[in-house]
């Protein structure tokens, strides 16, 4: 059976959650300079992130990330990298928004939207948890029914028509708003992206702490 209704409903709900992903995605979508396409490329970049943790998930690789170690440095490179973002975004000038790179030779794969969406849901603790643990919990349900790529294409096709509506939805916000109202809403979603990077800096300390204790103890 090559269709899974749960599966597919599951993957349909996950588009219309406001995460990291999907506030870069409408910033773009917003972005005077950018827009649509743009934002349909961070989608597809978080797309390819999406099926791999779902494979993983599925193949029982859940038991990897319930780490202390591993949730540390998955915390903390998703905090680093939100946080330098959202203050890049409200620095920037109207139209552009800053992506870090990790290296300094920069190519052109590296500076497209479909990059940025691909290097921030791999080190997205949100989309690691998320699809590692509760997509590979609810596979639990249907193993034996369908199999692991069936039940991935099935979650994926369904989020793929919901961020993609999300997207289209974001065309008509872009032509009912004034220039100087869209470039407040793009430093609203900078703001959140700082929020969320310091939500998970503070997941970061929780972590931490019995670490340290460990290590003060020997």
């Amino acid at each position: 059976m090559i269709f899974n209704p749960g599966a597919f409903t599951f993957g349909f709900t996950q588009g219309f959650v406001v995460g990291p992903i999907t506030i870069f995605g409408i910033q773009e979508g917003l972005n005077a300079k950018r827009g649509f396409w743009y934002q349909v490329q961070v989608i597809l970049g978080a797309t390819i992130v999406d099926i791999i943790y779902l494979l993983l998930a599925t193949y029982g690789a859940a038991t990897f990330i319930d780490n202390s170690v591993i949730k540390l440095l998955m915390w903390t490179a998703a905090s680093y990298m939100l946080i330098h973002m959202g203050m890049n975004s409200l620095r920037a000038k109207p139209g552009k928004v800053s992506f870090h790179h990790m290296h300094r030779h920069r190519s052109k794969l590296l500076e497209t939207d479909f990059f940025k969406g691909f290097a921030m849901n791999i080190v997205n603790p949100m989309a690691i948890v998320f699809w590692l643990m509760v997509a590979g919990s609810l596979y639990g349900q249907y193993k034996g029914i369908v199999t692991p790529p069936v039940f991935a294409m099935n979650v994926i096709v369904g989020g793929l028509i919901s961020s993609l509506s999300v997207a289209i939805m974001t065309i008509f916000v872009k032509k009912v708003f004034h220039e100087s109202m869209l470039q407040n809403l793009m430093k609203f979603g900078s703001v959140l992206l700082i929020v969320y990077g310091l939500w998970f800096f503070g997941k970061a300390v929780v972590e931490a702490k019995p670490l340290m204790d460990s290590v003060l103890s020997l």
